[in-house]
């Protein structure tokens, strides 16, 4: 049996080999978060651009009200700074007047006026919309609907009894 003084280098040589083994083993071994049920991890830097994934009125759509809001929706966040006039545009025979808006994934387009009874519009978005990550929507997305008939003026006429005549008061006085 070894003497105690030489017991005891040796046993603080084994720690000391296993606290520097595992101290190196800290910085040379990426760390690894284990994946949750079934879900890829994300990736460190968002590159993945925006896209369109649904639009109201819908592409084609006929009958439209003329004072609906024009809207898409949006694959990821956008970017709010990166929505305006010149990025969401309206067009019927000329460029529409509005306001436009973004709230997460939404973007919106309030016409200043209320559009043309029986007339087709083309929203437009442009690549200068962005998500909050900088991405660009890769390509300008366009469709077009047509509004609903304007309806008839109201006639001024007076009403008519049943009978053709002007309708009279039932109540003398």
């Amino acid at each position: 049996m070894a003497p105690k003084p030489l017991r005891f280098a040796c046993l603080l040589s084994l720690i000391a080999v296993a606290v520097f083994s595992c101290s190196e083993k800290q910085f040379t071994e990426p760390i690894v978060n284990p994946p949750s049920a079934g879900t890829p991890p994300l990736p460190s830097v968002d590159s993945i651009r925006p896209s369109v994934i649904r639009v109201t009125p819908g592409d084609s759509a006929t009958g439209v009200d003329r004072a609906t809001v024009i809207r898409a929706f949006f694959s990821e966040l956008v970017a709010e700074s990166t929505v305006t006039t010149g990025t969401f545009r309206l067009e019927g025979s000329t460029r529409v007047p509005g306001e436009v808006s973004a709230s997460g994934t939404t973007v919106s387009f309030v016409p200043s006026a209320r559009l043309s009874g029986g007339a087709t519009y083309t929203a437009t978005l442009t690549t200068g919309i962005h998500d909050r990550a900088g991405n660009a929507l890769q390509f300008p997305y366009s469709w077009a609907f047509t509004t609903g008939a304007q309806a008839p003026p109201l006639s001024p006429a007076a009403p008519k009894a049943p009978g053709g005549g002007p309708k009279r008061n039932a109540h003398p006085g």
